[in-house]
Formats: C-alpha cells, sequence, structure tokens
C-alpha cells in the first residue's frame, strides 16, 4: 500500500508539472511520467493480486527498458515510409539532441506495455475470461502468415498511402509463426489450448498504453499529428 501511495503521487506530481508548462522541465518531463505510470501499475498488480511484472522479472526488468530503443526506432523506420506520425518540436532542436532524448524517453514503451498487460491479465484471469475450446493450429497458416508479413514489409516501401494501417502489424505475423515454431513461448501456444486472456490482455494494455501515450507527448516531447485516416487511402487512388 505504501509503494502504491507513493507511485499515485508521484505521478500526479509529475502530471501537474507538465500541464503547468514550465520551461525546460517540462520539456524533459516524458520519461519520469512514464516511469511512474510504470511502477503504479506494477504497485496496483501487487496491492491487488499481490503479483507483478517487477516481482516476477526482478532485476532483468532494466532489459526491458534497453529492449524498447532498438523497437521503437524499428517502428520510426517503418513510418519514414507510411508517415503515419510526425512531431511537431516545441522550439528548433539538433538532430544530435532528438538521437540522444528519443531514445531515452522511448526506452518507457516496452516496460509499459507490459506491465499493463500483466496487471490486465490477472485481473481477466481471476475472471475466467477468455476461456474456450483448444484450437488446432496448422502449419501452413503460419507459412502464410510468415509470407503475409514479409510481403507486407515491401509493400510499405512501394505503396505507403495504400498500406499505412500496416505499421505494426507485419513484426507479429512474422514473430508468433516463428515463436510457436520454435517451441518458445508465444500467443499462439496460448491460444492453442483455447487460453486467449494473454492475447486480450495484450490488445487492450497496447490500445490503452496507446492512449496514455498520445497525451504525454503532448503535454510534454511534442505535439504529435497523426494522419491515420481513410483519406490517406483515397490519396492513393
Amino acid at each position: 500500500m505504501f509503494i502504491f501511495s507513493v507511485s499515485v503521487l508521484f505521478t500526479i506530481t509529475w502530471w501537474i508539472i507538465s500541464w503547468s508548462s514550465i520551461p525546460i522541465v517540462n520539456e524533459y518531463s516524458f520519461f519520469p511520467l512514464w516511469l511512474v505510470y510504470i511502477l503504479t501499475l506494477n504497485a496496483t498488480s501487487e496491492l491487488f493480486y499481490n503479483d507483478s511484472l517487477v516481482r516476477r522479472m526482478r532485476c532483468l526488468f532494466v532489459i526491458l527498458f534497453a529492449a524498447s530503443i532498438p523497437l521503437w526506432w524499428f517502428f520510426e523506420w517503418i513510418n519514414s515510409y507510411l508517415r503515419n506520425w510526425h512531431y511537431i518540436l516545441p522550439h528548433p532542436s539538433s538532430h544530435l539532441h532528438y538521437v540522444i532524448q528519443a531514445p531515452i524517453d522511448f526506452s518507457t514503451v516496452v516496460p509499459a506495455v507490459l506491465s499493463t498487460t500483466f496487471l490486465f491479465f490477472c485481473f481477466l484471469k481471476a475472471r475466467r475470461v477468455g476461456r474456450t475450446s483448444p484450437i488446432a493450429i496448422y502449419s501452413y497458416w503460419l507459412l502464410i502468415s510468415i509470407a503475409i508479413g514479409v510481403a507486407s514489409f515491401y509493400l510499405i516501401q512501394v505503396f505507403p498511402k495504400q498500406t499505412f494501417p500496416l505499421a505494426w502489424i507485419p513484426p507479429f505475423l512474422i514473430l508468433e509463426p516463428v515463436l510457436y515454431l520454435i517451441g518458445l513461448p508465444s500467443l499462439l501456444s496460448e491460444v492453442k489450448r483455447g487460453n486467449w486472456t494473454l492475447a486480450i490482455s495484450g490488445m487492450s494494455a497496447t490500445l490503452f498504453t496507446g492512449f496514455f501515450l498520445g497525451d504525454v507527448e503532448l503535454l510534454c516531447l511534442a505535439e504529435v499529428v497523426l494522419h491515420y485516416s481513410v483519406c490517406r487511402l483515397l490519396e492513393g487512388v
């Protein structure tokens, strides 16, 4: 309860700082805001379920911060073709400044999403949400998924206006079947057993943190202009 109370207090404090538009402090409040969000989610898991992602991973939890950096740059590379979003910085900034600050800020993405997923999973599991009959997964389905994922990367570069919804999908179309085929833990292995709880938790957590990410970016790092629209598709007609 003490850790939860402290996390909530820090969260409120940093939100007030962000809304106050204090020069410099406001600009660099992105990382602290996400850090206290991660701490609050784990503290909430501990409070209600006596378990959390930090408890499970212990010191290895910091690896998630390191994993976020190349992952986000990968999606920025995809966006360099799709132009689904771009940043309007509050003032002119050098390329070096952005290259240093951005990895620090976006190192919080993976731990934030997974911490949220863990909390949602505990909530849904306690209510037995997402339990169905076992489902057969055929090898040719997996090969088709991988082929579509690989083709999507090509199509993104050649037809960016028509393929803008594919920003987040191709990596999962490739990674999930590969993990399943080599016997490593995967969402597909859970779905095969009729357990959709983790998949539902992951999708819900991604959507939840996505909305939170947009709010924080508007307050701190930059204004994020999104171009998700049917008009993007019609432009290519």
